[in-house]
């Protein structure tokens, strides 16, 4: 199976760290005999990051994946990708994590007074 899995930054060469949760997900699934490639939002070009294609989106052809992985999703990349491409995305999976579908206001303390976001 070709998976491609969504994400909003991946690990490079550079920058072991961003998502690298989400590189071993994708390593699993290459032991298991399945193809995963990434979708990095925040990727301006193409690179391949220990065996694993990382791709920007002008690169993705939607066609050629039989199942897509939208992990830890964002209204702002994931949901624009998914309306555009929902006639072709059929099978997919969403992983989440908590703090995409928390209710901040709600369960996070207060900002400090020197802290405060603008």
């Amino acid at each position: 199976m070709k998976i491609l899995v969504l994400t909003q930054a991946y690990p490079s060469a550079d920058n072991p760290y961003p998502m690298a949760f989400v590189h071993a997900r994708n390593k699993v699934y290459q032991a298991h005999g399945h193809t995963a490639d990434v979708l990095n939002f925040s990727e301006k070009i193409d690179y391949e990051y220990d065996g694993i294609k990382v791709l920007k989106e002008r690169s993705v052809r939607v066609v050629d994946y039989d199942f897509f992985v939208f992990h830890a999703p964002n209204l702002r990349n994931h949901l624009r990708f998914l309306i555009r491409n929902k006639r072709w995305v059929k099978k997919l999976c969403f992983i989440l994590h908590g703090y995409e579908s928390l209710r901040v206001e709600k369960y996070l303390p207060r900002f400090y007074d020197f802290n405060r976001p603008n």
